[in-house]
């Protein structure tokens, strides 16, 4: 039987570690090793990490100093010995049959990656019950496999409801210091398989606490996630695949109209005048009349105008308070 090296990063998680572990402990799939990486978490985590150690043999655990997500996944990495490796945040958590299905459907098919799907709840909910026994899935190969990052969007690009061929990650680590990891590195999993494979199937349990990266978004990340994006352009430009790198691109810009908004709502003048000047620069990097619609430049435009009429409201505002 084939062993998943499961890799949990662990970062001041008290409050939800006994039920993440107790979810892959529970697996009917039994060859697991469980990596538990306490990233040097300030409350009772890492107590929590030594305790479970000891009532499962399967279970190992490194503690290091704070480093992040990303140098959490890392080390989990280099540390792992199984056939395949999966990711578990651990504020989460999986069903009893997630890892015994995913491996059927990766023996069945000879896919490099194994992906299901997920259910967000709030903190305090609970998710809905699921039918494993009745499900579909769908197998990509070729370029078809990186349409999945735009028919299935963030299904393809988080990482922890996969189960990956353990030669995934020769020569791929997380970016360190970076909030958006997933969007650094999808692109060149994706790469590196002969064939994707979606199972139709919510195995995951996501939850969304107050103060999570998806609650509570920073300039930050959203820089982060812009410069995610411009490296899965460079990604596709050098492989010559460029089909891609267009629809990347035009990714990038809606997703820079989409923030645009959120902060011109919020005031944030400085963060506005940031995403003009990203904008400005792609428009005159790339070729972008070649593909960008009369009415996606009218909403570039649009979103100038925007800018300048953000600026005269801060500052009739900044007379007014005076």
């Amino acid at each position: 039987m084939s062993k998943i090296s499961v890799i949990v990063p662990v970062y001041n998680v008290e409050n939800y570690l006994d039920r993440c572990i107790e979810s892959i402990v529970n697996q009917s799939y039994r060859n697991l090793e469980i990596i538990l990486v306490n990233d040097g978490s300030t409350d009772k985590s890492g107590e929590i990490c030594n305790r479970l150690a000891r009532v499962d043999n399967r279970i190992r655990v490194i503690h290091k100093e704070n480093g992040g997500l990303s140098s959490a996944r890392n080390a989990g990495l280099d540390s792992a010995t199984g056939d395949y490796i999966a990711f578990i945040d651990s504020d989460d958590y999986i069903h009893t049959k997630m890892y015994e299905i995913l491996v059927k459907v990766q023996k069945d098919t000879g896919a490099d990656i194994v992906s299901c799907g997920y259910q967000m709840f709030d903190e305090g909910d609970v998710p809905k019950e699921i039918d494993y026994d009745n499900f579909e899935f769908f197998e990509y190969t070729g370029t078809d496999i990186y349409n999945q990052l735009w028919d299935r969007d963030t299904s393809t690009v988080i990482q922890c409801q996969k189960l990956f061929n353990k030669d995934v990650f020769s020569h791929i680590r997380y970016p360190e210091g970076r909030i958006h990891e997933d969007v650094y590195v999808i692109h060149r999993e994706l790469g590196k398989v002969n064939k994707y494979v979606f199972v139709d199937i919510p195995f995951y349990y996501y939850m969304i606490r107050n103060g999570s990266i998806m609650q509570t978004e920073s300039f930050t990340s959203i820089n982060d996630a812009l410069e995610g994006f411009e490296d899965r352009i460079r990604f596709f430009s050098t492989r010559g695949l460029h089909e891609y790198e267009d629809r990347t691109l035009k990714t990038l810009f809606e997703y820079i109209q989409l923030k645009y908004r959120m902060l011109a709502k919020d005031n944030n003048r400085d963060g506005c005048r940031y995403l003009q000047s990203k904008m400005n620069m792609l428009l005159a990097m790339y070729n972008t009349g070649d593909f960008l619609e009369n009415k996606e430049l009218s909403k570039y435009r649009k979103m100038r105008k925007n800018y300048l009429i953000l600026n005269v409201k801060i500052k009739i505002k900044s007379i007014i308070g005076k």
